[in-house]
Parts: structure tokens; sequence; C-alpha cells
């Protein structure tokens, strides 16, 4: 076991840094690298720094180390590696002790900024701790989906997309007609790198390559055979299958192992929120739910293609989900979902639902459970 050896270290540091233009100094670093008392290293109350009267401890040291991303690890070894880690949470503290003296933590942006991180972080750890453990899968499994959904099968296609319904009925009767694929593409097809090609795309592909909306009919297709028109979330497509090969199961075990579990953790999840839905009482308020989409039709349109809602302070606080002892308004419901303040196929009834599940029914329900088990 390694012994980190006695030092006398005293570095005294002063830190300058610039704000809106002008110097300005932070405050005198006494950092002081004591003696560790055991062969494991300094016990947690060990003074390793003292910023601005701020203490930094071993324990906190430790914790510091271990709670890092591994793409933020410093590529120094030893001792030099130490210091750096170290100069990191020193520097960390100057910035908390900055923040305090300009009281910026009574920013109500700063307040709610800490607010959705914590919802998030509670959700990644509910997350660990009620629906990751439900997911299990067995390689006798995966081999089953290899060979019941044939992903041994590698196709190389050719595509048209087209935005417009009337303009991609219009490329279905040319094809319908007898005319080429690849001239049908470069007449019609909205993407125009691979219209250029005649609609063909350079890959070979995999079931885990292809949406859940073209999968199948795409799969479905043997060599030289066009599909019919099929809707895609931005448009239609048109797609023809140019070749194929067979690839071996150990080739795609990793591939299947990345949809099942995908699939199975999101009907775990799904199973986990809906009895959270019954044990918390959770309830969409339809006529709410109804203004809510008459507000999202009538949007007008905003500067670089976003939609611009008019909602009035009544309609802000008008409950959209009631749950036991609480509520989430349509204001809050907006503020929540990105894809609903950008206006994004926001008319779409559909659509919106699925927003809101995700971003606000979802979430919240886990936040309570978080919230009632303490965590």
């Amino acid at each position: 076991m390694s012994r980190i050896c006695p030092k006398e270290f005293i570095l005294l540091n002063v830190r300058v840094f610039r704000s809106r233009g002008a110097p300005y100094v932070l405050g005198m670093i006494c950092l002081v690298m004591l003696a560790c008392g055991t062969a494991g290293g300094p016990d947690d109350a060990a003074l390793l720094a003292e910023v601005s009267g701020r203490r930094i401890d071993a324990g906190e040291f430790r914790g510091f180390v271990s709670g890092l991303q591994e793409w933020t690890l410093s590529e120094l070894e030893g001792e030099r590696r130490v210091r750096d880690y170290l100069q990191s949470l020193v520097d960390r503290t100057l910035i908390l002790v900055e923040a305090e003296r300009r009281d910026l933590g009574a920013s109500p942006e700063l307040q709610g900024n800490l607010a959705i991180a914590l919802r998030v972080r509670l959700g990644e750890e509910m997350e660990a701790r009620m629906v990751r453990p439900r997911v299990v899968l067995t390689n006798e499994e995966l081999r089953r989906e290899f060979e019941e959904k044939n992903w041994a099968r590698q196709i190389q296609i050719a595509h048209i997309f087209i935005r417009d319904r009337e303009r991609a009925e219009a490329a279905q009767a040319a094809l319908e007609g007898g005319a080429a694929f690849e001239v049908v593409a470069h007449e019609y097809s909205d993407n125009r790198t691979t219209a250029a090609r005649g609609g063909e795309k350079p890959y070979f592909y995999s079931r885990l390559n292809a949406t859940d909306a073209v999968r199948e009919p795409l799969f479905g297709l043997q060599v030289g055979e066009v599909s019919e028109l099929i809707r895609v979330p931005n448009g239609w497509e048109i797609f023809r299958v140019l070749d194929e090969y067979i690839a071996t199961f150990e080739d795609m075990q990793p591939q299947i192992l990345k949809v099942m579990l995908r699939e199975r953790t999101h009907a775990a999840r799904r199973a986990y929120v809906d009895s959270l839905e019954l044990a918390f009482d959770w309830r969409l308020q339809v006529d709410a739910m109804a203004r809510l989409m008459e507000i999202l039709r009538g949007a007008e349109p905003g500067p670089e293609g976003k939609k611009i809602f008019r909602l009035s302070l009544k309609d802000r606080e008008q409950t959209l989900f009631a749950f036991r002892d609480g509520a989430v308004t349509i204001g809050e419901a907006i503020a929540a979902s990105q894809f609903i303040r950008q206006g994004r196929y926001v008319t779409d009834s559909l659509k919106v639902a699925t927003y809101l599940d995700r971003d606000v029914r979802t979430p919240r329900l886990m936040l309570l459970h978080a919230v009632h088990l303490g965590v």
C-alpha cells in the first residue's frame, strides 16, 4: 500500500480575475499541504487548503475527485495530478465565495436554474434506483431477438424525401407510372444531397438505423422493391432496396443490446410512472388541455421560425394537471417543454400529449416520489 510522504509546502497566491473588463482581487489563498498520519492518506479532517477563511479538508477533496466525470479527469500523473485536482477545487471555492459576496444566490434566474438542475438530478437518481434494476437481458434473449427480427440483414437503400404531401403523392404516382426511381428522386426529393445520386444513401443499414416509423415496412422489402409512401416526422419518404448482405450474431450483438435496453427501459419507466400516477392521484384537466391547444394553434410567427404564444394571466394559472397536494399550471407546463416553447408541431394534439408526458408528467411524478422517499 502506498504512503503519501510528509511535506511542508506553503503556497501564498493572489488570484486576479477580470469582470466586465475591470481587474479585481478575489482573495488570498493560503494553501497548506500537510503530512498524512496514516498509510491510507490523510483523515477526512486534515486541512489541505484555506480559501478566504473557507477550509478545504481531505474529505471534501476525496468527494470532489470521486465525483468527477471521466472526460474531466486530469492527464497528469502522481503529485502533479493531485495538485491539479486541488487547484480546481480551490478555484471552484473562490468562485463560490465571490458569488456569495455578490449575493448571486438571491438571483431569481439562478434559483430557477438550480431548481431545474435539482429536478434533473433527482430524476436521474430515481431512474437509477427504480427503473434500471428492472431491466435485465440475457444472451439467450439477444440471440432470440436476432433470429426472430431478422437482425442479420443489412441493406443499402435509396430514398425520396418530400416535406409536402401533395408533391409526395405526385412522386409516388410517377413511380407507379413507370418512371425510374433515380429520375423521380432527382426531380422530387427535398434531400438534395441524396437526390443528386438518384436517392442513393452511401452505407448499409441495420434495423438499429431505422426509425420506428419506417423499420418494419423498410426491412420487409426485397432487393429491387419500392415501398409505399411512408409518413415520417418531417414529411414523407419512399424507399428502394438496392443491395443486402447477412451479418453474424456476434457482429450485431452490440446493436441488438442497445435497442433492447432502450425498449425495455422505456417499458419499465412507463410501468413505473403509471404506478406513480395512481399513487399520487395524477389527473389531466380536460378543459385546460382544450384551452392549451387553442393557445398553441393560435400562435403567431416569431423570429427564426419560432412561435409566439399569447397567454393571459388567467391562462398561465389555470391547472392543467392536478395531483395530491399540488398542481401543474398551463404556464408551468409550457415552460417545462422546450419543444412546446419552440412551437414544434404544436397544432398536433398527439404531439403535444407526447411532449407533456415526457417533459411534465414523467419528471414531476418521479420528483414527487423522490421527495416522498426522502431522496
